[in-house]
């Protein structure tokens, strides 16, 4: 590891693809020497709009025949939330769904969030399904984090949760304002 930034297997465009130390990436088998590392070559492969000026590409792309349970999903008014703190990072009361074994949602979907140049590609986020907004105690725009976090739920893994940490009441941003 080179300056936070670990060398990949990856490219991007012909130039090589590194990873921040920090990235976010919820879903380990995703890592270069993890199980499904090959599906982030594929979606750097399928990645064929030109770097974008601002020089924060994210994309949503397809890696079918991946299928992948996907870090956040839809949620409506009748969906039982609970609500727990993350268990990574210092995060806040977040909102979770549980799903039966076997009944969990699958996606072909990755989504990737980069930094850097034509030049070399920095991996910053990376996760399986849609792209979703930060927390809203994350977020810059915490309006629109809100509206998308009243409306999707982390899908509750054995590992995404913080032990004992399971409230009753939601946070205020979530129940101000819902329908």
């Amino acid at each position: 590891m080179v300056n936070g930034l670990q060398q990949t297997p990856w490219t991007y465009r012909g130039v090589p693809v590194f990873l921040d130390e920090r990235a976010h990436i919820p879903n380990v088998s995703f890592k270069p020497d993890k199980e499904n590392a090959s599906y982030v070559q594929i979606a750097l492969d399928r990645a064929t709009r030109p770097w974008p000026q601002d020089n924060l590409p994210t994309w949503t792309l397809d890696v079918s025949p991946g299928a992948f349970t996907p870090i956040a999903v839809p949620v409506t008014p009748q969906t039982k939330i609970i609500w727990a703190l993350p268990r990574i990072g210092a995060g806040r009361l977040s909102p979770f769904v549980e799903f039966a074994p076997g009944e969990q949602p699958q996606t072909s979907q990755l989504t990737i969030h980069m930094t850097g140049t034509r030049q070399g590609a920095v991996i910053l986020q990376l996760y399986p399904g849609e792209h979703m907004q930060p927390p809203v105690w994350m977020a810059g725009n915490k309006d629109t984090s809100i509206r998308y976090w009243r409306e999707h739920a982390y899908v509750k893994t054995r590992r995404n949760i913080r032990p004992h940490s399971v409230r009753q009441r939601p946070p205020e941003w979530w129940s101000k304002g819902r329908l």
